[in-house]
């Protein structure tokens, strides 16, 4: 960064500070207005979450702006209040800075947010299994079983295999049937295809492979599969997937392993009422 983007920013920080760091308090949310002029829309299924998940001690201060009229106004924590509203709570926490109207207030909100680092899904996962989730230790032990883990626990070679990079899609895997043993099935498929190929571990290849398993696995000749596979690559699926235009990375994927098994030789191939009723009738 440069010594004028430091100084701007120093600047536009400091500002800041001194509007914020003025009251914390206790409101009741339906005193709070929304002005869409420079908020979010509302996000039913993170409200949703919110009430599903509530913990106060997560919930965190609303950021709201008091106008010289009195008027209160939320400028961040709007889907938290909507959940607290649903939820009948009578007071939320929050930080209160006198604002002088809309543009003021969404000089704050813009501030707030574009700086802001985002939990990314290998930081929830971590925080959730140090927490006991008994899911996420289900996921982690299946890993474990098939000589597999996350870049997040690794201690050297993080980028290459053993080490797994994607971790909502493994857990994407693992809810496909909520847990109940496709996510270890899937893993054993893999390792006995590419072990050690690291191009294996890509999020489309995965995602689309185990897909396919999950929708087919019942009916396929597996070790026939496998073995036509190993005289391939990860890469081709993902190269093939490109070629065909279509939709999702990984129902791409997912697609093309459907046309390689019916190339690889096995005596019965799958048909294309199979296939419609896969690919065209459910996505």
């Amino acid at each position: 960064m440069s010594r004028k983007s430091e100084s701007k920013n120093s600047t536009v920080a400091e500002q800041h500070i001194a509007l914020l760091a003025l009251e914390r308090t206790f409101l009741d949310p339906n005193v709070i207005n929304t002005s869409l002029t420079y908020q979010r829309r509302q996000k039913p299924k993170i409200i949703k979450a919110i009430i599903e998940n509530f913990c106060s001690a997560a919930f965190g201060a609303a950021t709201i702006g008091r106008r010289d009229n009195g008027g209160l106004w939320s400028v961040d924590g709007q889907q938290r209040m909507t959940a607290a509203i649903r939820m009948g709570m009578e007071t939320i926490p929050v930080i209160i800075f006198e604002s002088s109207g809309a543009a003021h207030e969404a000089s704050v909100f813009l501030y707030l947010n574009q700086n802001r680092i985002r939990v990314n899904a290998a930081e929830i996962f971590k925080a959730a299994h140090k927490e006991g989730h008994w899911a996420m230790r289900d996921i982690l032990s299946t890993l474990h079983k098939h000589g597999l883990d996350f870049t997040l626990f690794a201690k050297k070679d993080v980028n290459s295999w053993p080490n797994i990079r994607a971790v909502s899609t493994v857990q994407t895997i693992y809810n496909l049937d909520d847990g109940n043993g496709h996510l270890d099935d899937f893993l054993a498929f893999l390792c006995a295809t590419w072990p050690g190929n690291t191009d294996a571990l890509q999020n489309a290849v995965m995602s689309g492979l185990s897909y396919f398993l999950y929708k087919f696995g019942s009916v396929i000749d597996r070790q026939a599969f496998i073995r036509f596979l190993k005289t391939n690559s990860p890469n081709r699926l993902i190269s093939e997937a490109n070629m065909t235009g279509a939709g999702n990375r990984y129902i791409s994927v997912a697609k093309v392993c459907f046309k390689l098994y019916n190339t690889s030789r096995v005596g019965k191939k799958l048909t294309n009422k199979q296939f419609d009723d896969v690919f065209n009738k459910n996505n």
